[in-house]
């Protein structure tokens, strides 16, 4: 959950693929970024969606981050993204997601006391968040 009244997404930074640092991805608020990169000689293309854009008070938000092989235009399969998430300059949260179909999906909930929480479940192993059919991001 992140507090907000009107969440612009400064900067989404990811790194990707087995806790690989490919490259930075910084958002520049208009809700959709795409880049492309080479990972162990496979292209990838990362696009991180911000939606609704604007982040109005009352609607559900999300922030969806997907990685596609270029070549076969298919999700990548076990990937871990190193998602951080900056507002008004300040990092609201860093932390690893993993995606077994490389999509992830993080549900954004406002909060009045201003405290990040993620919910969802964490591999003990790699202290990555996934998601579950009854706990989602």
């Amino acid at each position: 959950m992140i507090r907000s009244k009107s969440l612009s997404i400064m900067t989404v930074c990811i790194l990707t693929v087995l806790f690989v640092p490919i490259s930075n991805a910084y958002g520049h608020g208009l809700g959709l970024d795409t880049i492309k990169s080479d990972v162990n000689g496979k292209k990838i293309t990362i696009t991180t969606e911000i939606t609704p854009p604007d982040f109005t008070e009352n609607e559900e938000k999300k922030i969806i981050v997907r990685a596609v092989d270029s070549q076969t235009n298919q999700n990548t399969n076990n990937t871990t993204f190193l998602i951080g998430l900056y507002h008004e300059g300040k990092m609201i949260f860093r932390n690893y997601f993993f995606a077994a179909n490389g999509t992830v999906n993080i549900k954004v909930n406002p909060t009045i006391n201003g405290n990040t929480t993620i919910a969802g479940q964490k591999y003990n192993l790699f202290g990555a968040w996934y998601e579950t059919n009854s706990n989602p991001i």
